[in-house]
């Protein structure tokens, strides 16, 4: 088994021939070294959409809440006024 780490993305050609063969002939198997998914700018485009889109449901909310914080506030003020 080999286990080959930190290899840079790109094509490339694996030859492996047999030990104590010297006049064997060397298998060539091609192989795809894909870039990490988190290095790539699409991975990084959805992180910063999905952190803005957090960051407007948070603000949206708040704003909301304030909102209904002002209409229980002018309620209780009206209550008091009619209050004998």
């Amino acid at each position: 088994m080999v286990n080959y780490t930190n290899v840079p993305a790109g094509r490339y050609a694996f030859r492996v021939k047999l030990e104590g063969r010297p006049d064997a002939e060397a298998l060539t198997v091609p192989l795809v070294v894909r870039e990490a998914f988190y290095k790539r700018g699409w991975f990084w485009a959805l992180i910063a959409a999905a952190l803005l889109g957090a960051a407007v449901v948070y603000f949206r909310n708040r704003q909301r809440q304030r909102q209904q914080v002002t209409e229980l506030k002018s309620k209780a003020q009206l209550l008091e006024k009619r209050k004998p």
